[in-house]
């Protein structure tokens, strides 16, 4: 099984590259669109935040993508050993003992299940 991490920025570093396309072609579209509608638009508005957004979802494709590459991917074995509680402590005298003991070694009595 591999990690929920590692999954999910493997979808979201496409996901961010191609919203950031998407702001790149914005100040274009728009004044396309603006244009065929007869709308006035003002294009030197847009460009700074188109700018800024693209700027910030390449950054995070790239950060995500570059999490993607590092993170290793988590065994079976790490999920398995962490569920296992193979010991725990007497409630009498403190010592630990196994999952599977019916008393303590140490003070002989009786463990409440």
């Amino acid at each position: 099984m591999k990690s929920v991490y590692k999954d999910l920025t493997k979808i979201l570093s496409p996901l961010f590259a191609w919203l950031g396309v998407g702001w790149v072609l914005f100040p274009t579209l728009a004044a396309r669109i603006a244009g065929a509608a007869d709308e006035p638009f003002d294009v030197s508005r847009a460009e700074p935040i188109a700018c800024f957004l693209c700027t910030l979802c390449f950054g995070l494709s790239l950060a995500f993508w570059w999490r993607w590459r590092v993170t290793s991917p988590v065994s079976e074995a790490y999920f398995e050993e962490k569920g296992k509680k193979l010991t725990f402590k007497c409630p009498y005298c403190g010592k630990k003992i196994g999952i599977d003991e019916v008393r303590c070694p140490r003070c002989k009595r009786k463990i409440p299940r």
